[in-house]
């Protein structure tokens, strides 16, 4: 592994693990693109066409930020949350169905031995303000019943 100042989490615990256990990192390399495919050959029998749909969007969003040859082992907790930041700014009304579902595919990585642990188990969204519903008094009901009625 060649020296640099920036370390993803998973090359910390990796250099850690190398030096204390002196074991080399067993884990499966795997670029972004060959994950979504693989993990949605794995969820298609068994998922809507809609939610398939859903992890394509949330991909094709992971890919244009990272790059699709990116190793999926590089991307960390800061790396999530730069990504997350961009999805409010490019698709805010997607960014928690995004988020859901690549939540869930890394899910799926860490369960194959591609990552140690899933970065974006760490990385928590705001919860969405709710809109309070809108309700009519009682003297605006009166005056609608008044002009259906024709009593106006």
């Amino acid at each position: 592994m060649e020296l640099r100042r920036n370390y993803t989490r998973e090359d910390v615990n990796y250099i850690v693990d190398k030096l204390l256990n002196g074991k080399e990192d067993k884990r499966k390399k795997i670029e972004i693109n060959r994950f979504e495919k693989e993990y949605i050959e794995s969820v298609e029998l068994s998922k809507s066409s809609a939610y398939i749909s859903s992890i394509v969007l949330a991909f094709k969003h992971l890919k244009h930020f990272f790059s699709p040859a990116f190793n999926l082992g590089e991307i960390g907790e800061r790396e999530v949350e730069r990504f997350i930041a961009n999805l409010k700014r490019t698709a805010p009304g997607g960014v928690y169905v995004y988020y859901r579902n690549l939540q869930a595919a890394f899910n799926r990585a860490k369960d194959w031995g591609y990552i140690r642990e899933n970065p974006f188990e760490k990385v928590k969204l705001p919860k969405r303000q709710k809109n309070k519903p809108h309700f009519i008094t009682e003297e605006q009901l009166k005056n609608i019943c008044k002009i259906i009625l024709g009593e106006n």
